[in-house]
């Protein structure tokens, strides 16, 4: 693991450092929406925030399908990949797999072709 990681999971525990902790390690939710002027290090989820719950799509119907078009039109540009629908293999239930840097002693471990690294 990187120092900081490693520093990170060591403190995951004590009050000052779990919202850190969590926010590296616990999964990620379904929907996500950053400010980013204000919130670069996209820390503030706006999706997940009770206080942000005024759907403005619906006050704001036309401004709705301008910015949606400009997202497809994005998605066409850069080929950008879509989730259409859920991925069965899922489970959010089941621990995480083991990374990368964690593949043992020594680090050795076969990559995706099958070598030893």
């Amino acid at each position: 693991a990187s120092p900081t990681k490693a520093w990170i999971v060591e403190r995951r525990d004590q009050e000052e450092w779990k919202p850190y902790y969590e926010y590296a390690f616990n999964k990620r939710p379904g929907e996500e929406l950053y400010l980013l002027a204000k919130d670069p290090d996209q820390v503030h989820n706006l999706a997940a925030d009770p206080g942000e719950n005024e759907d403005l799509a619906l006050s704001l119907p036309a401004k709705a399908k301008e910015l949606y078009g400009d997202l497809q039109s994005w998605q066409r540009e850069t080929g950008a990949a879509l989730v259409t629908k859920a991925n069965p293999k899922f489970d959010p239930n089941a621990a995480p797999k083991r990374g990368r840097d964690q593949r043992g002693k020594g680090g050795e471990g076969k990559n995706r072709k099958g070598r030893k690294s």
